[in-house]
């Protein structure tokens, strides 16, 4: 995983009060926010095997794809239904981006630095925490930006 997908999941939070807001149904950001973390949780298993089933390469450009899908639903959204049907899209991308570096780079590593080459996928973390409030600041009030401009800079990063 790349530190550009670890920058949207720290400011997608932030613009989704946005979004909520925009279609007046701010009451409902937590239950987008739930039913996305419950997706993210539980989705690993599942894109693994997909991994096995259909192959690596296969399974880690649908799931780009996807995350890419679902932030653009969120951006061009006119309702609640469309945000929250593209978090729940993204959240598959999400969920599978990040089973996908880790099996990736298990792959590709020895037993002996796998451990270490692990904790490099989580390095823009680290990062991003310091980076994020000044993109969001920058971005915010256009929330619609924000989200378009991940649903492109993703699959251009994972894919290019």
């Amino acid at each position: 995983m790349n530190s550009a997908d670890t920058c949207p999941g720290m400011t997608s939070w932030q613009y989704l009060s946005y979004a909520t807001s925009t279609v007046l149904k701010v009451s409902l950001s937590g239950t987008i926010t739930t039913a996305a973390a419950i997706i993210i949780a539980v989705g690993k298993p599942f894109m693994a095997k997909l991994a096995d089933i259909f192959g690596r390469g296969e399974t880690y450009i649908a799931v780009t794809i996807c995350y890419s899908i679902g932030y653009t639903l969120i951006a061009t959204a006119s309702g609640i239904e469309q945000i929250a049907t593209g978090n729940i899209i993204y959240s598959f991308g999400y969920t599978g981006l990040q089973i996908m570096s880790q099996i990736i780079m298990a792959d590709m590593t020895t037993l002996r630095w796998r451990g270490l080459s692990t904790a490099l996928l989580s390095l823009p973390f680290i990062v991003n925490n310091f980076v994020s409030a000044e993109i969001t600041e920058a971005i915010l009030p256009n929330w619609r930006w924000g989200y378009g401009m991940v649903s492109t800079i993703i699959p251009s990063c994972d894919l290019g």
